[in-house]
């Protein structure tokens, strides 16, 4: 196992495990509003950082790790972090 900063080629892989995870675990139903914001990981990686878990070259997770107060925070307040 492997975390590493995701690297800008990724974001598509990135966006569609996700939303994956989402869709299998019952976080959004299918045709949810909130699937092409989770699938734009590109975005997420220009705002945030973008950390990934790999095993043997693959993708099997991904963390976003974001400042308080700025656009992907849901719970931290300034000088803490999501």
């Amino acid at each position: 196992m492997r975390i590493r900063e995701a690297r800008p080629e990724e974001n598509d892989e990135i966006g569609e495990l996700t939303a994956r995870v989402y869709l299998d675990g019952g976080y959004a139903p299918a045709g949810s509003p909130y699937l092409p914001t989770l699938r734009d990981a590109r975005r997420r990686a220009e705002q945030a950082y973008l950390l990934v878990e790999s095993e043997d070259g693959t993708l099997v997770g991904s963390v976003t790790f974001t400042a308080g107060g700025t656009e992907y925070t849901e719970i931290a307040d300034d000088g803490e972090a999501d």
